[in-house]
């Protein structure tokens, strides 16, 4: 049996191989790891109005899931951001609430200073492949269990 995980630019895709083991063992098998790298991304995306992460989708089909985020903004969170000047587009100043001051702030220019990446989706995947051989034993004691009772 082979197991390979590949990140990708906007998500987790996991693609299990099952050369010795029947579609009973295989499907469970991706079903289980497909579950799991979807709860680890689940917690390890960043919340601040939890957007992020109830974007994350989970899609499984034959020997195969992929588990990704679909914010627009997810691969600026994943990879950060370098210090950038923000600008009005459709209109003539920007206008934002600031916490520290307490009132609305209008400007025609901002200097953001960049954000740190947050690689929460390769964090995803290596926790994922870390938790595999436990989540494929499970799988083929409950296959090797079935067998044996009948």
């Amino acid at each position: 049996m082979r197991f390979s995980v590949s990140v990708a630019q906007r998500g987790l895709n996991l693609t299990l191989f099952g050369e010795h083991f029947s579609g009973d063992v295989v499907q469970p098998i991706v079903e289980g790891a497909a579950s799991f790298a979807f709860d680890r991304m689940y917690s390890n995306a960043p919340w601040r109005k939890g957007y992020l992460a109830q974007s994350i989708q989970k899609q499984v089909g034959e020997g195969t899931a992929t588990i990704k985020p679909l914010a627009s903004y997810a691969i600026f969170v994943v990879q950060g951001t370098a210090p950038h000047l923000i600008r009005p587009v459709n209109a003539s100043c920007l206008a934002f609430e600031s916490g520290m001051l307490g009132g609305m702030i209008f400007t025609r220019l901002v200097h953001h200073p960049g954000t740190k990446p947050n690689p929460f989706v390769q964090r995803s995947a290596d926790e994922t492949v870390e938790a595999m051989p436990e989540l494929a034993q499970q799988v083929i004691d409950e296959a090797v269990g079935k067998a044996t009772e009948a």
